[in-house]
């Protein structure tokens, strides 16, 4: 049996967007794939440094016959090399206006929105009674509110 021809390195879904990110795409283009996963609050950091150009999960290892196998590193990076790849997965639409204002989003989402990632990280399993709310972190949850409303 060949292996997968990918090996996606994450840290843990329950508090890191990007490696979830990165982890569905690969679930919605309906491929196996190896998953290493890195404790990103512990010890396991060097690993990652040794792994990926940018120190950082996620990373995607596409594996090449008889060649090195190649690393993709960024979320987006990882999500448009899939949606080329495994086009019946339709990571994208397919209408371009609609593609078009999908990546403009995803853009946002991606590098946007810096107070709230500070002021309320991500964490699936912590019970947190309160966030400290700046008006700039209010301002970007009403933002993230707006985007989620004007897609559906």
């Amino acid at each position: 049996m060949p292996l997968p021809a990918y090996t996606l390195l994450i840290g843990s879904r329950n508090f890191s967007s990007w490696s979830l990110r990165a982890w569905l795409a690969l679930k919605r283009c309906d491929t196996e794939f190896d998953c290493e996963l890195f404790d990103l609050r512990g010890p396991e950091r060097a690993l990652i440094k040794a792994a990926s150009p940018s120190a950082q999960v996620p990373l995607l290892r596409v594996r090449r016959p008889g060649a090195e196998d190649f690393a993709i590193w960024d979320t987006l990076a990882i999500a448009e090399y899939l949606a080329e790849r495994h086009p019946d997965a339709h990571l994208w639409p397919h209408d371009p206006f609609a593609r078009a204002r999908a990546r403009s989003i995803c853009a946002e989402m991606h590098s946007g929105f810096a107070d709230l990632r500070r002021n309320c990280p991500m964490d699936m399993i912590a019970h947190v009674a309160a966030h400290q709310i700046t008006d700039e972190t209010r301002a970007q949850i009403q933002r993230i509110t707006e985007i989620w409303t004007n897609c559906r």
